[in-house]
């Protein structure tokens, strides 16, 4: 009887299987064996190995540093330029108090707008304008001869600076919301 090879699997195919799954295998419980050696040994490296001395500090023995104290202004207690003698200075005196009057006539003018009160908003503003403006320009001079003699980053100066800018800010506020 003739025999029907067309149906019937290839003699090799599932030898090749089984080969393949024997190596796959292999190489799994091989892989873990070397990893778990790996470990092994680092951890004994790691015992054996000398401690390493901790990163030289230089600056170990002197102690903490303290930022420097503010020479002037409201973190020491001493009023605003009583180190420079900027209180007794006649032109800066009369500054401040136009300025402290033009800063009030300022929030006339601020609250009148807030009221839409245009012609209070205009006469408080245009006051306050011309006495802002009168003590900048007074001070203007003062403050230059301050950075040329203490330079710019000097508290008094930083002070002033800050001041006269508080002033300035004003202005340009009325500058935008009152009519001429």
């Amino acid at each position: 009887m003739p025999t029907d090879t067309s149906r019937r699997a290839p003699a090799g195919r599932g030898t090749t299987r089984a080969i393949w799954l024997g190596l796959l295998v292999v190489l799994i419980v091989g892989g873990g064996t070397a990893l778990s050696l790996l470990k092994k040994r680092e951890t004994q490296e790691q015992d054996a190995a000398p401690a390493v001395p901790a990163k030289p500090r230089p600056f170990a023995d002197l102690p903490p540093e303290t930022p420097p104290g503010r020479r002037s202004g409201a973190a020491t207690g001493v009023p605003f330029g009583a180190e420079a003698g900027l209180l007794a200075d006649p032109v800066w005196q009369r500054a401040v108090e136009l300025a402290t009057a033009g800063e009030a006539l300022y929030q006339e003018a601020v609250d009148a707008k807030a009221r839409r009160d245009v012609p209070t908003l205009n006469a408080k503003g245009n006051e306050a304008k011309r006495k802002l403006d009168e003590a900048l320009e007074s001070t203007a001079q003062l403050e230059e001869d301050l950075i040329a003699q203490r330079g710019e980053t000097d508290p008094v100066v930083r002070d002033v600076q800050r001041v006269r800018n508080r002033w300035f800010d004003c202005v340009r506020w009325l500058h935008k919301s009152t009519a001429r």
